[in-house]
């Protein structure tokens, strides 16, 4: 998505894709890089991942049980 923005621009993305690149910025910084003096347990990482799948249009989510979205994404 990356490459396509740098070649496109990230004003001309639909808006799908402007939400992957949020969610993708949002995973590195945020779960990715955990630093080393975050102690984050199991569960902090499932809240925190349940989380960022927020930005994603709920039809994108094609793989998570529709009963999941609904219980994890408010």
């Amino acid at each position: 998505m990356r490459a396509l923005a740098s070649v496109v621009g990230e004003d001309e993305l639909s808006q799908v894709d402007a939400a992957y690149m949020d969610f993708g910025k949002a995973f590195e910084e945020r779960f990715v890089r955990q630093s080393y003096d975050e102690d984050r347990d199991i569960g902090q990482s499932l809240d925190m991942a349940w989380e960022l799948l927020k930005v994603l249009p709920k039809g994108e989510l094609t793989r998570i049980p529709k009963e999941e979205i609904e219980r994890r994404i408010k």
